[in-house]
């Protein structure tokens, strides 16, 4: 496995977490869509462990559904609640990575 970008990582995970926090309701627009694509791609580039990878992978895959049209069944709500629970699964994952690594 690649070496761990852990400053990036953090950089990315914050950007992510205070991107979702300033757009808090409803649908998000296409270049919103594009600014968390390139915030996760740069997440995946610092961490490249499966798990971090799945977590980052979500939040994508959830922000181009806020931007692709209301979410069905449970609404916008619960999809960004999903959004926070995948940053708090890839925050979980990278502290782990750095405790495990030797020295």
């Amino acid at each position: 496995m690649n070496p761990v970008d852990f400053k990036q990582a953090r950089a990315a995970h914050m950007a992510l977490k205070e991107f979702f926090a300033s757009h808090p309701k409803g649908r998000l627009e296409p270049d919103a869509v594009g600014n968390v694509q390139a915030l996760c791609r740069a997440a995946e580039r610092a961490v490249p462990d499966p798990d971090c990878r799945r977590a980052i992978q979500s939040i994508e895959n959830y922000a181009a559904l806020l931007a692709w049209r209301e979410p069905e069944r449970q609404g916008p709500d619960f999809v960004r609640l999903r959004v926070h629970n995948a940053l708090a699964s890839f925050r979980s994952k990278l502290n782990w990575i750095e405790t495990a690594q030797p020295g």
